[in-house]
């Protein structure tokens, strides 16, 4: 049985997926899609939110978006959406001081 921790279990990622693809236009859909197969491979919330701040800088228009999905598999590892969000946001800010 999968559970929200599971590693295989994607529906927060899967329904945001889905939303946010029908609002785009086929290239881009695409490349969100390979972003979302990316974050399936995450094995942990911190996982996936180092990966978006590693590549934050690469999505161009798809920032919000990959962003989203980003939060939504953070929510599949059993996450609020405001913890979430709030994780995504501190690994770009930590990047980013880094960086500096």
């Amino acid at each position: 049985m999968k559970t929200a921790n599971d590693n295989s279990s994607t529906p927060a990622l899967d329904l945001v997926l889905a939303a946010l693809r029908a609002q785009l236009p086929s290239e881009l859909g695409w490349a969100l899609a390979g972003w979302a197969s990316h974050l399936r491979g995450a094995t942990h919330q911190n996982h996936a939110a180092n990966s978006h701040a590693k590549h934050c800088g690469e999505f161009d228009r798809l920032a919000d978006a990959a962003a989203a999905l980003t939060v939504a598999r953070c929510i599949d590892f059993g996450m609020s959406p405001v913890e979430a969000s709030a994780l995504v946001t501190a690994r770009v800010a930590a990047r980013a001081r880094k960086a500096a």
